[in-house]
């Protein structure tokens, strides 16, 4: 296998399914296969340019409800995909059923769309302390908030990325969804804990068995609703965040397979 840098060829992660996550050279890294059974090793800042094997040839947006998410075989998803089932064992695919359809989600899809706002997100996500050095609490007239570390600068930064870290860093449930994607690449998988929250999302894939499947490769949030108190110490946060959300085709546009 050969390993590349998050800077190099974005051909090198089109249409390829992240395996399992493996300590090379004292650094984890994601191993990606190939429809053809090739196999890669790639840095972990560089998971954003992973391209999931499905076509993306349709959009629909739903409200759910992470709590009604189930862990699906990914055996089922990589199959339909035509990937060979032993890649699956070490990355979780979601269950997700919203009008009258059933979406299956693989958790980097998942991890992509609440982390890809800015390339720092990467680099600190997979450290242990990662979320500290990031971003810090400080008071504005009274109320907490959240602003980055000094070294990362704020040009560039969408605002609602200040927004969804003040969410991550205040809220019990959400925290411990960032702390989960690195303690699962602790133990190879690349997996995701679900905060406790209503989602208003995007979901992009292919639709199967007469549109009622979407294999998703792609997942956009919009709107995060909070479902939990914030840490006694956070003192009043906000509960409902919104950013910028790629609209979905209407239902009626999904393909029939």
């Amino acid at each position: 296998m050969t390993i590349y840098s998050s800077n190099e060829s974005r051909r090198r992660y089109q249409k390829s399914w992240l395996e399992s996550i493996q300590r090379v050279d004292g650094r984890l890294c994601a191993i990606t296969t190939s429809k053809d059974g090739i196999k890669n090793q790639i840095a972990l800042d560089g998971i954003r340019k992973i391209h999931l094997p499905p076509h993306a040839s349709r959009s629909v947006n739903f409200h759910t409800n992470t709590g009604d998410w189930e862990v699906e075989d990914s055996r089922r998803y990589l199959e339909a995909c035509g990937y060979p089932a032993d890649a699956a064992g070490m990355h979780d695919v979601f269950r997700v059923k919203a009008d009258g359809r059933e979406m299956l989600i693989p958790a980097l899809a998942l991890i992509k769309a609440l982390f890809k706002q800015h390339l720092a997100s990467y680099r600190h996500l997979y450290h242990p302390t990662g979320l500290e050095s990031l971003c810090r609490p400080v008071e504005i007239a009274g109320n907490k908030a959240i602003e980055l570390s000094l070294r990362l600068g704020h040009r560039s930064t969408p605002d609602h990325m200040f927004d969804l870290l003040r969410w991550i860093y205040y809220f019990p449930s959400a925290r411990a969804t960032w702390n989960s994607v690195y303690r699962a690449a602790l133990a190879g998988k690349c997996s995701i804990a679900l905060p406790k929250a209503n989602l208003r999302v995007a979901v992009t894939g292919e639709p199967r068995a007469r549109g009622t499947i979407i294999l998703a490769n792609l997942l956009t949030v919009g709107n995060i609703e909070a479902l939990e108190e914030p840490y006694e110490w956070a003192g009043d946060q906000p509960r409902f965040l919104t950013r910028e959300f790629a609209k979905g085709r209407l239902e009626s546009e999904l393909a029939v397979r």
